[in-house]
């Protein structure tokens, strides 16, 4: 404020109005990640940690890229974590392969698309994508867990 005196009203108003947004967006994710009670979940990236912590979830993260195969060793390190941690949610940065996700599919697991937007989102703004992402965790979260085949 120091910089731009004439500014303190403006940046006072939007700092309380991004202090409401945000907000609202916690609550969101709150009631979403509710529906999942303590259902295990994974992640395909360790990235989430601050949401797993935040939302006190039960998820597991792996190392796995979004634009890439998996090879049989990550198939097989995905197949021994699920023995432990049956989750039935995925949660990708970008969405995975079609080939890896019907593989998912088979084995019982829904991939979401949450995008953690730490670089500067291509189409929607970060609030946006927040949102989006919510409302892709709604939709899995939403549904009856699945025995695994």
């Amino acid at each position: 404020m120091k910089l731009m005196p004439e500014g303190r009203a403006d940046f006072a108003r939007n700092h309380d109005a991004l202090t409401l947004t945000l907000a609202a967006l916690d609550q969101r994710f709150t009631s979403v990640t509710a529906l999942l009670e303590d259902r295990p979940l994974l992640y395909s990236h360790p990235v989430y940690q601050y949401f797993d912590r935040r939302y006190g979830l039960n998820g597991r993260a792996l190392h796995l890229e979004p634009d890439q195969a998996l090879t049989r060793a990550q198939w097989l390190e995905l197949r021994d974590v699920l023995t432990e941690h049956p989750a039935t949610i995925m949660l990708w940065e970008a969405p995975p392969l079609d080939a890896t996700r019907t593989r998912l599919g088979e084995l019982g697991i829904e991939v979401v698309v949450f995008e953690p937007a730490g670089n500067r989102p291509h189409e929607l703004d970060f609030m946006q994508r927040q949102q989006a992402n919510a409302d892709n965790l709604h939709r899995a979260a939403d549904k009856r867990p699945r025995d695994r085949r």
